[in-house]
This record gives C-alpha cells, sequence and structure tokens, in this order.
C-alpha cells in the first residue's frame, strides 16, 4: 500500500472527524436530447473521466486503521455507473441530491448517473 499525500491525509482525518459529507463534492451535468444507450452513455463517460485524472487511478484503503492507496489495474474499474428514472417535475430534486451526495472516502470510486426524463430526453451527471 502507498501512503496518502498530504492533501488525501487532511481529508481522510476530515472525514474520519466529521463523518461522509458533501464538502469536497463537485458535480457535472450535461443535458442530452435524443435517442441515448443509457447504460453505455453512462459507463463512457465515467471512462472518460477516469482517464484522463490521474486520482481516479488509485484506490483508497485503509488496513490496521492506517489509510493508504493502491493503484489500480488498467482495466479495473475505477467509476460506478447508474441510470435513474424521473418524471420532468422530479428533475431538480433528483439533481440537487446527486450533487450533495456525502462522499465517503472509503468507497472504492466516486460514481456517474444517466437521469432519464423519457426516451429522448436525459441529463448525464457524474
Amino acid at each position: 500500500m502507498i501512503p496518502l499525500s498530504h492533501a488525501q491525509q487532511r481529508l481522510w482525518f476530515l472525514n474520519r472527524l466529521e463523518g461522509p459529507n458533501a464538502t469536497y463534492t463537485s458535480a457535472g451535468l450535461l443535458r442530452l436530447t435524443g435517442e441515448l444507450d443509457r447504460t453505455r452513455a453512462t459507463s463512457r463517460v465515467c471512462r472518460t473521466s477516469s482517464t484522463g485524472h490521474e486520482p481516479f487511478a488509485h484506490g483508497l484503503r485503509q488496513h490496521d486503521d492506517v489509510p493508504g492507496q493502491r493503484i489500480l489495474a488498467p482495466g479495473e474499474p475505477r467509476l460506478e455507473a447508474a441510470v435513474t428514472e424521473v418524471g420532468p417535475q422530479e428533475l431538480d430534486g433528483e439533481l440537487a441530491e446527486l450533487a450533495c451526495r456525502a462522499f465517503d472516502w472509503r468507497r472504492r470510486y466516486p460514481s456517474g448517473h444517466a437521469v432519464a426524463l423519457s426516451e429522448r430526453e436525459h441529463v448525464l451527471a457524474w
């Protein structure tokens, strides 16, 4: 296991002190109109995001109460993909919930979502 960087140690400490929270969570949204393979599109966004950002190349682990990181294998998934269907009136609430979702550093990776409003209206959130 590789030691955490100073920034990772700080976040690990704050997570232990305060518990999971959304303080360091950031979200991105992309609205799409047209036919969409929801699972494939969401997986593609997750794969593209994880390939281009080094923090997603590491998995955070804890062993005997000591945090560390390990390099993930090239084919190992880095981001989770999910699909949620909501009505137009529920979209704002769903996106707010996704944006405020607590980050738990012990989870292996963050997630991406395809929020489906209809067969032709989607919002990709990550």
